[in-house]
């Protein structure tokens, strides 16, 4: 019996002693892939299903981006219309004030939240207070109500913060080597935002 787990022993060590699986494992991470934007680096990336889940993510990310900073861009816009309709000019930057105070608070404590629950809940309520925001900027452009119209820009102000997370939100679903281009390509989503806002 001792025989045997010796002769097993020799067949899963290599010459130095390291185990074989250790070996092929350094062995995987010494391939050296070809330059990312080569044709030959972009068809060996896209067979693999992970770095294609990778991209999704990262895309859907990029257009959540330029959903949100689109909602802010339009929210400056229509806002201080709306409020130089409803009150007078000398009033009308008062609501987009409140969504960027609001939005500062909310940017303070917004890395506490996501080190303490993760990032879905505190982003999840970013999203529901952009929700509500929007929904309440509605009812006061329809009823032509101005303090309602502050309400609602302050409860938008909660999820530009978050909206600025997601090219952070990004480098959990990229690896070491695509992290930089990751980020880039979130934020590259901004200009959707421009045709959007």
């Amino acid at each position: 019996m001792s025989d045997l787990h010796s002769t097993l022993a020799e067949h899963t060590t290599t010459q130095n002693g390291e185990p074989i699986d250790v070996v092929q494992r350094k062995n995987s991470n010494d391939v050296k892939l070809p330059p990312f934007w080569s044709l030959n680096g972009l068809r060996v990336r896209w067979a693999d299903p992970l770095f294609r889940k990778m991209l999704w993510n990262i895309l859907l990310l990029a257009w959540s981006w330029s959903l949100g900073e689109g909602a802010f861009f339009i929210q400056i816009s229509t806002t201080t219309l709306a409020a130089t309709s409803f009150a007078n000019w000398h009033l009308a930057t008062i609501p987009i004030g409140f969504m960027l105070f609001t939005g500062t608070v909310w940017s303070v404590f917004l890395p506490r939240a996501i080190a303490r629950f993760g990032y879905r809940p505190p982003l999840y309520f970013g999203a529901l207070m952009g929700m509500t925001g929007a929904g309440l900027c509605i009812v006061a452009t329809w009823y032509r109500l101005y303090w309602l119209l502050i309400v609602g820009a302050g409860f938008l102000g909660g999820q530009v913060p978050c909206t600025l997370y997601y090219r952070l939100v990004a480098l959990q679903f990229s690896t070491q080597e695509f992290a930089p281009k990751a980020i880039a390509m979130v934020v590259a989503g901004g200009c959707l935002s421009s045709i959007i806002g």
